[in-house]
């Protein structure tokens, strides 16, 4: 029996492709209201059928990357025919997981085709819904001719029905303040969630605050992470039995790889200054309402001790980005207008070495001058959230998946740090953390798959285990995939400025 019909796939492949759902239709004036409401229920059926037909091609994806495994120990156990001793088996093994390996591809296409035709039905919906308000139709007497509305009119019920474009993201600073409003407005009446928070290191924050109720800060930083990563894969071994004059086992190790590499767009340097700009003005006015008195950063400037602080200059060319070998993810870090970039020892997007003191010393003592406790802030912002099967042990269990996510985000990379002397001879510090990821509900990007030209296909992959095992040798085959999230500037900025609030207002607890 065929594969696609052992997995009931109901594939691009396996049938012709739909025809589009046009929104608007030249004959669309002639309908009677009738006609309006019967292909209403029709665009209702159509979109019901089409998110049926997308569940059910993404279990088949699934299915099918479980049957390219059953296909692989099949061939192991000769269960494929005794075609030529090694050559049937690895011809049987080869084509079984081939087969798979469409499946599953063809299944992902049709998802998407699915996704898109519940969006054309759903247009097409919206734009007929229009046009019976418009002919003044009832949906109790649809016997009753309607109106005819004039072409203008038309013209405008076909305008108001048209799913109005991602706003453009604005050039110049100014604009892009004016254009927050609006975000900063549904970020503050919003229902922030709540987050954990754990011990970082040092004293305990309270206690050292709590000896002035002052404080001044000296450093506030939001990481916007714009592109990320996630990666898993399957190694085993494989044992062959052949017999043609003779007896021979061979055994290989082989394994696959999967990697989706994610970026964010439509997000620019602008937006996200004035994002941080909001975030450090959120995060005085908190502080000022939990009791405590925030002194101007300009107080530490007055003590000789200050000499021993040294901001960051990042390069020239754009704004700081940071990239760590050991992490995926790739940073855009900002500091509030006006504020310089401070980092103390050993942070992760700073210039400090592990046991380079100076800066936290000149902090401390200067902020002993001032009479108050200097705080640090970090704030990560993150925009995709990204699962992986891990290392399995089964060749073709590599599965990973990457979708559009604010959140603060990773552990404990969102912090607070207080410093606080009464002497210059020694002083003291402490630093809680967001312990663990936080993710707001909403969308806010579309996503556009971009396959690697270098991608090796499910074909060429089961062609190259058989060389594999011809050869005696191991190997491993790679699959890269790049998603592109478009976002919505004005949906990304509400959420974003959501995360960054819900952090405030955890990290303030720390301290009071």
């Amino acid at each position: 029996m065929p594969l696609a019909l052992m997995l009931g796939c109901s594939c691009a492949w396996a049938q012709a492709p739909a025809t589009p759902i046009e929104r608007i239709k030249l004959t669309d004036n002639e309908l009677t209201c009738a006609q309006i409401h019967a292909e209403v229920g029709q665009m209702d059926k159509l979109v019901a059928d089409a998110r049926a037909a997308e569940d059910k091609d993404k279990t088949t994806g699934t299915t099918a990357g479980a049957a390219s495994t059953v296909a692989d120990v099949a061939g192991k156990l000769g269960l494929f025919g005794r075609i030529g001793g090694l050559g049937g088996a690895l011809f049987g093994q080869a084509a079984a997981q081939a087969g798979a390996g469409a499946v599953q591809k063809s299944a992902q296409d049709s998802a998407q085709q699915m996704a898109e035709r519940a969006k054309q039905a759903g247009s097409r919906k919206e734009h007929l819904t229009a046009l019976f308000l418009a002919k003044e139709c009832k949906a109790s007497d649809l016997s009753a001719a309607g109106k005819s509305p004039s072409g203008a009119t038309v013209q405008k019920v076909a305008a108001a029905s048209e799913p109005p474009p991602a706003p453009a993201v604005p050039a110049d600073p100014a604009s892009v303040a004016q254009w927050l409003e609006t975000a900063s407005a549904a970020a503050r009446g919003a229902s922030l969630p709540s987050a954990s928070l754990v011990s970082a290191g040092g004293a305990n924050l309270k206690t050292l605050v709590g000896r002035t109720n002052k404080v001044v800060i000296a450093g506030y930083r939001v990481a916007f992470v714009g592109r990320t990563g996630v990666a898993a894969s399957g190694t085993g071994s494989r044992s062959t039995s052949y017999g043609v004059f003779g007896s021979k086992t061979i055994t290989i190790t082989a394994g696959k790889t999967r990697k989706i590499d994610v970026a964010l767009r439509n997000v620019n340097a602008n937006t996200m200054q004035a994002l941080t700009d909001r975030l450090y003005a959120d995060f005085v006015e908190q502080l000022k309402s939990s009791g405590l008195e925030v002194l101007p950063r300009e107080v530490l400037a007055r003590s000789p001790h200050f000499a021993q602080v040294d901001t960051f200059k990042p390069k020239e060319g754009g704004p700081y980005t940071v990239k760590h070998f050991s992490d995926p993810r790739e940073y855009t870090v900002m500091t509030p207008t006006g504020l310089p970039m401070v980092f103390l020892a050993g942070e992760q997007f700073g210039d400090r070495g592990l046991i380079d003191l100076g800066q936290m010393k000149g902090l401390m003592f200067s902020a002993m001058d001032a009479g108050a406790a200097a705080l640090m802030v970090q704030v990560v912002v993150d925009f995709a959230e990204t699962s992986s099967s891990g290392h399995s042990r089964w060749i073709n269990m590599a599965e990973v998946d990457a979708r559009p996510a604010i959140s603060l985000a990773p552990e404990r990379s969102t912090y607070i740090t207080a410093l606080h002397s009464s002497n210059t001879i020694m002083g003291e510090w402490g630093r809680m953390a967001v312990e663990k990821s936080v993710t707001l509900p909403g969308d806010f990007a579309t996503v556009k798959v971009v396959d690697d030209p270098n991608a090796i296909s499910a074909l060429s992959e089961s062609l190259f285990r058989a060389g594999v095992v011809l050869g005696g040798q191991g190997g491993n085959v790679i699959y890269e995939e790049l998603r592109l999230f478009e976002a919505d500037p004005a949906r990304y900025s509400a959420l974003a400025l959501q995360a960054g609030m819900t952090a405030n207002r955890a990290l303030i607890q720390a301290v009071r």
